[in-house]
């Protein structure tokens, strides 16, 4: 048995020849299984990027209540602006009699009894759903000029309400961290 001429070398040969092949055969099977495994990870990923995709059109989720939450600055600007009802007797003295007024967010004529917002800062006035949908988005300026739509006394409110939540935040990581945490980092 072996090979002619090298008797000795043939058993020696078979054995590493068997070791090769395990190794191999080893690294094979970890390379399919890697492949397997990442590709269960890309089908649960999907699966999972769908579950958790949003429905269009959204729907109301239910306001998250938190002890630390601000209420939204958009709805405190949107309770802050009345609501009034259109008339054409509201046009700017600037405007020509022929000239109508329109919405600079729908580019739409304001109708006769539309529910419009005029805002206290720059007398602009808009479509109450569209200024609504304006702030929904986190703007917090005029569409059309870009004034401040936060009055004054809503800034010193949302300013307080930050700082009591800071301290509030730090009494609260204080009481985990004991004697380590001396004061505020900016007053060290």
């Amino acid at each position: 048995m072996g090979f002619p001429g090298l008797s000795n070398v043939s058993a020696g040969l078979f054995a590493i020849l068997m070791i090769n092949t395990a190794v191999s055969m080893s690294a094979i099977r970890e390379v399919f299984k890697s492949a397997v495994q990442f590709f269960r990870n890309i089908r649960l990923w999907r699966t999972q990027e769908v579950e958790t995709a949003p429905t269009y059109p959204p729907q109301d989720d239910p306001p998250v209540t938190s002890r630390f939450a601000l209420p939204s600055l958009s709805d405190e600007i949107r309770a802050s602006l009345p609501v009034s009802s259109y008339e054409s007797s509201m046009r700017s003295s600037e405007e020509p009699l022929d000239h109508t007024a329109q919405c600079a967010i729908c580019l739409l004529d304001f109708v006769e009894g539309d529910g419009i917002h005029r805002l206290p800062r720059c007398d602009h006035i808009f479509h109450q759903g569209c200024l609504s949908k304006w702030l929904d988005h986190q703007q917090n300026t005029c569409p059309l000029c870009r004034a401040s739509l936060v009055s004054d006394d809503l800034q010193w409110r949302y300013r307080r309400r930050e700082q009591e939540l800071v301290e509030e935040l730090i009494l609260w990581f204080s009481s985990f961290h004991g004697s380590a945490f001396h004061g505020l980092w900016w007053q060290a």
